[in-house]
């Protein structure tokens, strides 16, 4: 991986676009790339932005959630049908994770991070997001120069032939990796969670067994019951920003204001998987596994056939 204190080597630098209404996130976000020779943009709005995406040639958009007249989603949802080949990442606060799941689904976002954020952890995501962006404009280069290829002139079409090969192989690496890394963080989640449970250790290990081989006995095909696995291993991921009052006192006990809070870690749960591509279905099993059969459940109050199948087994 390249480091972190300085973006890719290209002929010209990225270009970056912070928007945010507080004067003081857009100067630490410059404060902060700045150092690194990106080329910077700055709005204090949606509007404002998107005049500017008119005007530049922008490669990724960071973008606050809460923001008056337009905010973050309605203006991601906006420059992904404008500018699709451009990175978005949202910043958003606790609080707005449900609105966070609606732009992650409307504005196609690359990742969301919270604030507070981590510098190390926004100047890594960003730099795989360029990162992600040139390797898919060189699969959409390397696409068009195969339009191009005359099939009568066989030494062109041995080039490109060889050169596809390469470019395939070094895609074959990457899914690997990507394999890899994917399984990684499902286990580092999953004890995440078995570290949080405390008492109840291992509860999140025994749902996923049972879960798994209820699944299977019902009939789902092996990677249904792969993502109830998932879903289940981290079906309280969502609990780990709680705080250990909440977590370890009945539901019963807990005042009105607190259930409210339990019980939107489902959701939280959900947004924190959204970003993992193949952890998309079980992260809707995950919103949903405290429905109930009547209607009775949260944090949608779904009921029967409308609960999907792995939830409802979870």
């Amino acid at each position: 991986m390249s480091s972190v204190n300085a973006p890719m080597q290209t002929a010209t630098p990225p270009t970056l676009l912070f928007v945010d209404d507080e004067p003081n996130i857009l100067s630490s976000l410059q404060r902060l790339f700045r150092p690194q020779g990106y080329r910077i943009f700055t709005a204090p709005g949606g509007a404002e932005a998107l005049a500017l995406l008119e005007r530049e040639n922008v490669d990724l958009i960071i973008s606050d959630m809460r923001m008056p007249q337009m905010d973050g989603s309605q203006f991601l949802e906006q420059a992904a049908k404008r500018w699709p080949q451009t990175v978005r990442i949202l910043l958003t606060g606790y609080a707005d994770l449900g609105s966070a799941v609606a732009a992650v689904n409307k504005g196609n976002i690359y990742r969301y991070l919270s604030k507070p954020w981590e510098d190390n952890d926004i100047k890594i995501t960003v730099q795989l997001g360029l990162e992600k962006q040139r390797l898919e404009l060189r699969v959409a280069e390397q696409n068009a120069q195969l339009k191009e290829l005359n099939a009568g002139l066989e030494t062109q079409v041995a080039a490109q032939t060889q050169e596809i090969r390469q470019v395939l192989g070094q895609l074959q690496v990457t899914h690997e990796e990507l394999k890899k890394s994917f399984v990684t963080t499902v286990r580092v989640c999953a004890n995440l969670v078995e570290l949080r449970e405390g008492e109840l250790a291992g509860h999140s290990r025994r749902v996923a067994e049972h879960a798994r081989a209820l699944a299977l006995r019902l009939g789902m095909n092996e990677v249904d019951a792969q993502q109830v696995l998932y879903a289940a291993l981290l079906h309280d991921i969502g609990k780990i920003g709680l705080p250990d009052a909440l977590i370890h006192r009945p539901y019963v006990s807990l005042s009105a204001e607190e259930r409210v809070k339990v019980a939107q870690h489902p959701i939280a749960g959900q947004a924190a998987l959204l970003a993992l591509e193949p952890l998309q279905d079980a992260a809707l099993l995950i919103r949903h596994h405290h429905e109930r059969y009547d209607g009775q459940g949260f944090p949608d109050a779904l009921k029967r056939e409308a609960i999907p199948p792995g939830a409802r087994i979870l």
